[in-house]
Order: structure tokens, then C-alpha cells, then sequence
């Protein structure tokens, strides 16, 4: 207990020293770089000049140091250009210089002296390899993301491409993804810094719009220190922003049967497509150009099909979405940027009836969620800058018939294998997080025995789940060929957890020397699950007065994972390099792990139909849900360690 809160102080302490928490290299790059003379002498004092399409303000202006280094920080993704000049020599440009989320460009640029006053321009292409990221990582970029030949339905469509990556469907755009074999739920999905994963099930709760994504950022092994609480892969989405120049798209996508193949020749009935139709849009620009920008983009759904072996007279699957994303960034003055974005998303799902179901006995799942966000970076000196930022999401699920009638139960008849009535229940599922998080980086030349970027973040996490559901009309019927049998009584219920996570992390990349780079890091996660108070519910799922106290402290995990990568330029001209990492990755705390043991669950009764009194009431089976259920507190925080040359 001593040593848990002395970390506490110690995480604490951290949070008030650096004044912010961790957010800025999940969606920034850097461009780094030497100036050197024809003979490979270093250029003290040269001026490096960056421009670019996706910079606010005016250019930004450098001198390269003592020992002719220059670094740009925190640059959001996109194309770059360099000019390099100093008295004496010719002009130098560097063009196509491409950041991506996480990464660094390094670029060294060698002047020519000058014979006469005039300047000579040379461009050149942005190098492709990343020599100071040891991690294994796949980036997509909006570009390619156009031109693939798939259906851009959601993200996970093109997560599904990176190699080593798998779907445990044959439908890939869902979350249920395996990195280098993991489970398929444990991973990391980012979404602008905002940690999007369900604090039930660990799934994605956003299914983003690829229109409005700029890059997706895909790391399977190696990940840094600032990761946790995953032991697969780590995902990151970044989202398109506005400019100095309007512009927009405008898509509609349109699919009928007739316009579907089929690839099961053999079925009676193959895949069937009543209609399909997407309407997506985007438009961007300056409200005040070099000041304020916005984005803004839009997705209509709709989808209206039936599997293979699915008789389409009987009906078909409904999956409607619909999504609309919004970003403002103000760039305050030179070194300050505040940016402000919002998520929101409608979606409304339908079963399949067929032979034995009729629609009226579908279950249908309607979910709104806004997923906002609001950010402030200083750039304090070429050397330091930091961001602190709140993120947050929240839904409420609801899951009944599709017709919306919770009165009538169900029938099902064993003997014919016949739905009717209505669905079998309802349900109301809560969830969301809040998360304040921040990092401040600095870059140390010539320091330690070679060059340091360090990175220290503090995150503060509070997420919660829940669940209210009940059987249509508080019963369910197991007839056997049209007779009464048996039926299955509870009375609605609600349980739920909360959790509370406190995280801090260090990264180094030290670059011991001009070929090799160590990735060094460490994190430290405080993690307290438990369920809150909850009411018994009676048939009406009104609170009946009876209160469960909350018990807060169910799981505590403290752990440490200690992060090591290394990066070695086997080649002078930074076109082969050799990469190695390790690292322990511990995983998420997923609610319903203890959650589904909480008191406040019903009493089941499985009552048999007696034919003297026409009633149910032949008690057959009394099930508590909890008698026989519990957890072990002492329970370990699962890990993997992870491996990659």
C-alpha cells in the first residue's frame, strides 16, 4: 500500500512538472536534418526556412546550431518543403518532404559555394524510410485510401490490409482485427488522441468515415512506452483539416441486386442486395486564412441485404449510419494552436427474418455517440513544446424489437423451430470515457553520450459501462408443437462497472550516433475496477428501494512496463536499416470481467405448464445468477512480451 502511494505522488509530481499530458505524437511528425558544405563540413548558423501546405501562419524560420542541426517539431501530417541558405553558398530547397503521424523525416542537406550572387534551387525527394522508429508500423495515407479497389465502408477495411494483421470474419470492416496473432480484443484505437475503445468489450465504439481521415497509423509490435493497455496493435487515426484554400469532395455510391454478381452459383438463394446507397461529403478551408481553419465531413448510409441461404421474400437486413465530423483550428500566434473537434454518429441495425423468424421477432440496435475533443499546443523553444488536451465519448445503446414493442413475449416452439410474438428482450447499454492526457517533448543535442528526444506524458482515464436490460413482457414461452411447455421468468436488471486509470510514461530516442538510434522507455498504469451502486429493479424496471453498495476496489493493478527498440543504418545513404524491439505489454481491464458477479442481477425461474390449474406454475428450476459466480481480487494484470527483428 506504501509503495502504491508513493507512485501516486511520484505520477502526480510528473503531472504538475510538466503542466500538460500525452497527446502530441500520436497524430505530429518532425523534420530533422544536418547542413553541411560540399567537403561534409558542418554549417553553423545556416538558415533553414519550412513551408507547407498544412503550416498556419507565417513560414517558420530556423538556424541550425553548433553542430549544424536543424529540427521541426510537432508538424501535422502532410507535404513539406525546406530552403537552406547562408551567405557564401548556393540555395538550397528540399521538396516532397512527407510527415506522417509518428514519424520523423531526416533530411541532410549539402551546400555548394556560391561563385557569383546567384541562387541555384535544387529539389529532391523526401526520403522513404524512418531511421530513428524502431517500431513495426504501416501507415495509409488518404491518397492511397483513394485508389485502392475496395469498399471504403469504415477504417477497419483498410486496417485490415496491413500485413500481419487478420479479421476473425470474413467481413473485415468490423473490430474484431488479430495483430501477429492476438486477441481480438486487445488493441488500441486512437481516434485525434481520443481513446475510442469500449470499456466492456474493448471493441471500437467509432466506426470513422474514411472521407474524413487523413492517415491511419498502424503499429503491430514495438510500440513506445506512451501505449498501454493493449497486447495486440495500436491504431491511430488522424483526421483531415482545413487550409489557406477551399475544398470538398462529394461522393454517392449506389448497389442493387442487379448490379451483383454471384460467386455462389450453388445456392438457392445467394447474397441478395435490396439497395444499397452512401452519400459522403466533405468541404474545408480558411474562416480567417493563416488564423482559422475548418473541416467539415458527412456520411449518409444505408444498407438494405440478406445473406447467402437467406430467402429474400421473407424481408432483409437493415444497417443505416450516419456520421458528421467537424474540426476548428485557431493558431493563436506563433507558437500556440488551439484546436477543437467533435465526432457524432447515428447508427440503427435490423436482423434478417427468415423462414422460422418473422420480422416482428427481430431485434434491432439503435446507438447515438458524440466523441468530442479540445487541444492546446505551445511550441516553447525550437527544443520543447506540449499539449494538454481533454477527449471524451459517450453512447447509449438500445437494443429491443424492431418494431419497438416491449410488451408481448416471445414464442419458441422446439418442435417446428418457430419464432413468433416478439424479440426476445430489451436492453439499454451505457458507456464512455473522459480522458485528460498531455506530453511535453524535448530535444536534447549532444547530451548524455549522443542526441535525446524525450518524451513525458501523464493520463488520466475515467470510463464507465452498463446495462439495463429485461425480457419483452418479463417472460419468455418454450412451446413444443403449438402446446405450452415451459416458460422463463426475471425481473429487469441493471448492473455496470467504473474504472479509473492513471498512467505516466517515458520515451527516449537516443541517437548514439549517426547510425544507430535506441528507443528507450518506460510505463507505469495504475488501474481501479469496480461497480457502482445500483438499485433491484421490479417488473416495471423501476427501482424497488432495495440499494447495493458500491464496491470500487475490485481489481487494482499497478504494473510497469519496460520498453527497448533499437535502429541501425546498415547503409550510409539511409535507404537500409536494421530494426529490433522489445517490450511488455499488459492489457485492458474489461468490465465485464467482474461486472456480470454484481449483486443487483435477478433471480431466474424456469416454471413448467400444468395442464390441471392451465397455469406456470410447476417450479422447475430456480437459477442465482451470482451463487455460484465471483472473482478473484487478486487477479493479475494479463501481459505479452513482444519480439520483432
Amino acid at each position: 500500500m506504501k509503495r502504491t502511494i508513493m507512485a501516486m505522488v511520484a505520477i502526480f509530481g510528473v503531472f504538475l512538472l510538466v503542466g500538460s499530458m500525452s497527446y502530441a505524437q500520436i497524430r505530429t511528425g518532425n523534420i530533422t536534418g544536418t547542413v553541411t558544405d560540399a567537403e561534409r563540413e558542418i554549417l553553423p548558423g545556416a538558415t533553414v526556412e519550412l513551408s507547407g501546405e498544412k503550416l498556419m501562419g507565417v513560414m517558420r524560420s530556423i538556424a541550425t546550431n553548433e553542430k549544424g542541426k536543424f529540427r521541426f517539431p510537432n508538424l501535422m501530417p502532410g507535404e513539406y518543403e525546406i530552403t537552406v541558405t547562408m551567405q557564401g553558398f548556393q540555395t538550397a530547397k528540399r521538396t516532397e518532404l512527407k510527415v506522417i503521424a509518428g514519424g520523423t523525416v531526416t533530411v541532410d542537406v549539402s551546400l555548394k559555394l556560391a561563385t557569383l550572387e546567384e541562387s541555384v534551387t535544387v529539389s529532391a525527394a523526401s526520403p522513404v524510410v524512418d531511421v530513428q522508429k524502431s517500431a513495426l508500423s504501416t501507415n495509409i495515407s488518404s491518397e492511397l485510401m483513394e485508389v485502392l479497389p475496395m469498399r471504403p465502408f469504415t477504417f477497419f477495411d483498410f486496417v485490415g490490409t496491413t500485413p500481419g494483421v487478420t479479421s476473425s470474419t470474413d467481413d473485415h470492416s468490423n473490430n474484431w482485427q488479430s495483430a501477429m496473432g492476438s486477441g481480438t480484443t486487445q488493441n488500441a484505437y486512437y481516434f485525434e488522441g481520443v481513446e475510442t475503445n469500449s470499456p466492456d468489450n474493448a471493441g471500437s465504439w467509432l466506426w470513422a468515415n474514411p472521407d474524413q481521415i487523413e492517415e491511419i497509423d498502424v503499429i503491430v509490435s514495438g510500440a513506445p512506452a506512451e501505449y498501454g493497455n493493449f497486447q495486440g496493435m495500436v491504431v491511430n487515426l488522424v483526421s483531415k483539416t482545413g487550409s489557406n484554400k477551399f475544398s470538398g469532395t462529394l461522393n454517392f455510391y449506389y448497389r442493387a441486386n442487379w448490379l451483383t454478381g454471384n460467386n455462389t452459383p450453388n445456392e438457392k438463394f445467394p447474397f441478395y442486395v435490396d439497395a444499397y446507397r452512401e452519400l459522403t461529403a466533405t468541404l474545408g478551408g480558411p474562416i480567417i486564412k493563416d488564423k482559422l481553419w475548418f473541416f467539415w465531413a458527412g456520411q449518409l448510409q444505408s444498407d438494405r441485404s440478406s445473406g447467402v441461404g437467406a430467402d429474400p421474400s421473407f424481408g432483409v437486413g437493415l444497417y443505416r449510419y450516419n456520421t458528421t465530423f467537424g474540426r476548428l483550428d485557431w493558431q493563436i500566434n506563433k507558437n500556440n494552436k488551439f484546436t477543437i473537434s467533435s465526432d457524432f454518429n447515428f447508427w440503427r441495425w435490423e436482423d434478417t427474418p427468415n423462414a422460422f423468424a418473422p420480422y416482428e421477432t427481430m431485434t434491432s440496435e439503435d446507438s447515438w455517440n458524440p466523441l468530442p475533443s479540445v487541444t492546446w499546443t505551445s511550441i516553447l523553444s525550437q527544443n520543447t513544446f506540449f499539449e494538454i488536451r481533454y477527449t471524451g465519448w459517450w453512447v447509449r445503446q438500445t437494443d429491443e424489437a424492431a418494431t419497438g414493442n416491449r410488451v408481448n413475449p416471445q414464442h419458441y416452439d422446439a418442435y417446428t423451430g418457430m419464432y413468433s410474438g416478439n424479440s426476445y428482450f430489451w436492453g439499454e447499454w451505457p458507456q464512455g470515457q473522459h480522458q485528460v492526457q498531455g506530453t511535453v517533448s524535448h530535444f536534447a543535442d549532444d547530451f548524455l553520450q549522443g542526441d535525446h528526444e524525450f518524451k513525458v506524458g501523464v493520463v488520466y482515464n475515467h470510463s464507465w459501462a452498463g446495462w439495463e436490460w429485461g425480457l419483452n413482457g418479463n417472460v419468455y414461452y418454450y412451446d413444443w408443437d403449438g402446446y405450452p411447455y415451459f416458460a422463463y421468468f426475471f425481473d429487469p436488471e441493471e448492473y455496470g462497472g467504473v474504472l479509473n486509470r492513471i498512467s505516466s510514461f517515458l520515451d527516449d530516442s537516443w541517437a548514439v550516433n549517426d547510425r544507430l538510434t535506441l528507443n528507450l522507455g518506460i510505463r507505469y498504469d495504475h488501474v481501479r475496477g469496480g461497480y457502482p451502486e445500483y438499485a433491484r429493479l421490479d417488473k416495471n424496471a423501476k427501482p424497488t428501494g432495495e440499494i447495493f453498495p458500491a464496491d470500487m476496489n475490485i481489481l487494482r493493478w499497478d504494473v510497469w512496463s519496460p520498453r527497448l527498440g533499437l535502429v541501425y543504418q546498415l547503409t550510409g545513404d539511409r535507404k537500409t536499416i536494421l530494426k529490433a524491439s522489445y517490450g511488455r505489454y499488459y492489457g485492458h481491464m474489461l468490465m465485464r470481467d467482474f461486472y456480470r458477479s454484481a449483486p443487483s442481477k435477478s433471480d431466474r425461474y424456469w416454471y413448467e405448464y400444468n395442464w390441471n390449474t392451465l397455469a406456470y406454475d410447476i417450479l422447475y428450476e430456480h437459477i442465482d445468477p451470482i451463487a455460484n459466480r465471483g472473482i478473484n481480487r487478486n487477479m493479475k494484470n494479463p501481459y505479452s512480451d513482444q519480439y520483432s527483428v
